[in-house]
């Protein structure tokens, strides 16, 4: 009985989210996007709540990017592929495609399945249903960032995170992460195997791809971040609105106000929150799930610190470096 009653409550949210999308402007809305372990739930949740906005969460979850997968043409098609493969498109998205559906229906709110757990599904469903402004977020955006940009004028906010916190924090979940995505990475097949039009992009690095491929997760994964992040760098270089970087160890050190401002500076009026906001947990944040709630912001910026031996730091070191990106080497470690 129980079980049905949420299928029925399912269904009439479902109906809810397709009927108010028609009373939704993406130009009013907000991409969140950043590699995955990069802060993004917290700044999804947090934004929710300053902007008074429902929230999408991944679009390109591994149910919806399946609809996409003859657009895409993955060399591959199994769940662990497929969980970290990165839509690619280079200018705008293509009215009539799958992908374009996908992109389309989230910004609209009317994408089925798009909360980050039964929790946040069950607390907050009804409040958000009828809301008008969308926040949406994505961890697998960063090759398609600028056409979603071109194509729906929504404001993009892209966080990136020191790649020695993202990387520890994925390894250290394992196999019970984004469906043992990043157990053994192809990251050759992600970057240059996928028929796509990627290839053309990262070919410039094709040498290094392979030697790198020859190492460990620490190093593949470590690439895999650098070398998207740098297409996002390269595509939306010279753009000074409707998009916003920053670093989300100096968002957690700026505390709530320094996400307003950014907030604000991308068009979007946002109500102030008291510093408590930073302390909470987000729903994909491991704090949660050990019954903590509170997290502060040394745990968030640092903790990873215990999380890596000296060669795996090392080596990702000697990637993000050799890639130009040591800047994102925020932390002293």
């Amino acid at each position: 009985m129980k079980s049905m009653l949420s299928k029925v409550r399912v269904g009439v949210y479902a109906a809810f989210d397709y009927a108010n999308g028609l009373r939704v402007d993406p130009k009013e809305g907000l991409v969140v996007n950043g590699f995955w372990r990069s802060g993004t739930t917290w700044v999804l949740e947090t934004a929710m709540s300053m902007l008074e906005a429902k929230t999408v969460f991944e679009p390109f979850r591994i149910q919806h990017l399946r609809q996409c997968l003859r657009e895409i043409h993955p060399p591959r098609k199994d769940v662990q592929f497929i969980s970290s493969l990165m839509p690619y498109a280079s200018d705008r998205l293509v009215a009539g495609t799958a992908l374009y559906a996908v992109v389309e229906q989230a910004l609209l709110g009317q994408l089925a399945y798009s909360h980050v757990s039964k929790r946040s599904q069950e607390q907050r469903r009804l409040k958000e249903c009828l809301r008008t402004r969308v926040v949406t977020k994505f961890t697998r955006g960063a090759l398609c960032l600028r056409a979603i940009a071109n194509t729906f004028s929504v404001p993009i906010l892209h966080i990136t995170r020191d790649p020695r916190a993202v990387i520890a924090s994925i390894k250290t979940l394992g196999n019970d992460f984004a469906r043992g995505a990043f157990q053994n990475f192809a990251l050759r097949a992600h970057l240059l195997e996928v028929d796509d039009g990627r290839r053309e992009y990262f070919k410039r690095w094709a040498s290094d791809i392979e030697a790198i491929d020859k190492t460990n997760d620490f190093g593949r994964i470590a690439a895999y971040y650098c070398l998207t992040e740098r297409h996002v760098l390269d595509s939306f270089q010279g753009v000074t609105s409707e998009f916003a970087h920053v670093q989300y160890e100096k968002l957690i050190g700026g505390g709530p106000q320094a996400l307003a401002a950014l907030l604000e500076s991308l068009g979007l009026e946002a109500q102030a929150l008291g510093a408590t906001a930073l302390l909470r947990p987000s729903s994909t944040d491991w704090s949660w799930s050990q019954g903590s709630k509170k997290v502060s912001g040394e745990q968030r910026v640092s903790s990873w610190k215990n999380k890596l031996s000296e060669s795996e730091r090392g080596l990702i070191e000697a990637v993000v470096t050799a890639f130009g990106m040591q800047e994102r080497l925020l932390v002293s470690s």
